[in-house]
């Protein structure tokens, strides 16, 4: 049932993607940027905060369970660390935000931006606690268990969020949305949790999560400050619109990401299983479909929706957002790199390496940083948006390659890049494609290039004999909905 776990996690995702894309068109164009870059600036705010709270604890859990570790007891050491820790996070984010008010005398751009600060801080509260069920629903590779309720609470949330939009109000009301969105669900992951046992605390068990969390914890760092820092930078230095522009970009290119991600929760159980036990020839086969799956399926979505940015942006989000044409692009093009290294770095992490991974994090963090205040601070080249979507990028490749560099020298049973002809007809099919685009331009071309891309790239891959009939049997076996029926009505209602 991998492959149905995989696909609804990734399929639910993408569905719910469309859908805040569509909403996110209407959020924007009536609200317009200012409002989106108060929200992303508040979550992110908060968000960079749980660098206190996350503490690689949710991975060692993982890791335990999928170990063959009683599960009661582990549930009983994770719950426990996880009440500790939301505690701690919320006493440092509330203290920085007093601190930085009545101390440092900082007001923000806005009253309304202080406001959506502390309404998201209670949301990221109740948010911490339903991911100790998300997380302990992965543990036990219970997809659909983990998927339905953010499912549910997404469509609770950008149904409210387009509803207040409409209605004329703005930041606070798409806030609380998020705030109401998040308490009705919380029915909802109790009871999918019902069946289970919250255990009594165990010392040595508690040491092995210790051992375990402390390097993870630096990766958690690394992902937090990139995946946040660049919205709060952006606010300081420039504004909300700028926030706004930067948001917008990645609002409508992350569907390629939402890939990697559900890879990321559902590979690192799976690896971790088949290297404890030495399946090594398990592990290859699922590099192999996978990588086979990212290049010929993702890579040209992502391609092409990193060339067409131009006319994706004007006919989503109007000339108003022209600054978010050259982020789209990049972003999407560093989705993909991100989607398909995280393989790797699950097989390094699986294989106890955590401090291997913790030490490539810190280097993605170094470059991340360099050259983002080198290329958009206002006091450097003041690329803005643009220069922290180039810099996300560059760190992504180069630790992606570190991945690679690692698993081909120190775990040799494990093959690396198994499908380098289709990696490379990748490669010269995008810088062919992006110059044939740039040069002969026009708008009657770029109608009909929409077609052909597709067909250029699936039929030179026919022509090649780089893909096969069975590839596209595979994605039709991915997406059985008989299949996805029976996985999901024997998971939820298990213990009925």
């Amino acid at each position: 049932m991998l492959k149905q776990k995989l696909i609804l996690s990734y399929g639910t995702k993408l569905f719910l993607q469309f859908f805040q894309i569509a909403v996110t068109i209407v959020v924007a164009r009536i609200a317009g940027a200012s409002v989106l870059g108060t929200i992303a600036f508040a979550t992110s705010y908060v968000s960079l905060f749980l660098i206190f709270f996350d503490l690689g604890q949710g991975v060692a859990h993982i890791k335990l369970i999928s170990e063959g570790k009683d599960a009661d007891t582990c549930n009983g050491i994770y719950f426990r660390i996880q009440f500790v820790l939301s505690l701690v996070f919320l006493i440092v984010v509330i203290g920085f935000l007093l601190i930085q008010k009545y101390i440092l005398k900082y007001h923000f751009e806005t009253p309304q931006h202080e406001i959506v600060i502390w309404i998201t801080i209670i949301t990221v509260m109740m948010g911490i606690w339903q991911s100790t069920y998300r997380t302990t629903f992965n543990a036990y590779t219970e997809q659909a268990k983990a998927d339905v309720p953010d499912f549910l609470k997404q469509i609770i949330y950008n149904v409210l969020r387009l509803l207040v939009v409409v209605l004329g109000y703005k930041a606070i009301a798409i806030a609380l949305s998020n705030l109401i969105a998040t308490i009705l669900i919380m029915p909802v992951i109790f009871y999918l949790f019902k069946g289970n046992k919250i255990g009594s605390f165990n010392r040595s068990l508690f040491k092995e999560y210790v051992i375990i969390s402390l390097p993870v914890f630096v990766t958690n760092i690394v992902e937090y400050l990139m995946n946040y820092s660049d919205k709060v930078f952006l606010q300081y230095w420039y504004n909300s619109a700028e926030v706004g522009f930067y948001a917008a970009g990645f609002s409508i290119g992350g569907f390629i990401l939402l890939f990697g991600n559900s890879i990321g929760i559902l590979f690192l159980p799976t690896f971790s299983k088949h290297i404890s036990e030495k399946k090594f020839e398990s592990v290859n086969n699922i590099v192999n479909k996978y990588e086979r799956f990212c290049f010929i399926f993702l890579f040209p979505l992502a391609l092409f929706s990193a060339i067409y940015a131009d006319v994706i942006v004007k006919i989503i989000l109007g000339n108003q957002y022209l600054s978010s044409i050259p982020i789209l692009g990049i972003i999407n093009l560093n989705a993909f790199m991100i989607t398909y290294f995280i393989v790797y770095g699950n097989i390094i992490s699986a294989n106890g390496s955590f401090k291997t991974n913790a030490k490539y994090y810190l280097i993605k963090l170094a470059i991340f940083m360099g050259f983002s205040i080198f290329l958009s601070a206002p006091f450097l080249l003041n690329l803005k948006g643009i220069g922290f979507a180039i810099a996300l990028s560059i760190s992504n490749l180069i630790v992606g390659i570190l991945f690679v560099s690692h698993i081909k020298n120190k775990i040799a049973l494990i093959k690396v890049i198994p499908n380098k002809a289709l990696v490379f007809y990748a490669l010269f099919f995008s810088i062919t494609a992006l110059l044939i685009y740039n040069i002969i331009g026009g708008v009657l071309f770029k109608i009909v290039f929409g077609i052909m891309f597709f067909v250029s790239y699936w039929g030179l891959l026919f022509v090649l004999r780089l893909v096969s009939v069975e590839d596209f049997k595979m994605l039709m076996d991915l997406i059985n909905i008989k299949k996805m029926k029976q996985y999901i009505k024997g998971e939820i209602f298990r213990y009925e």
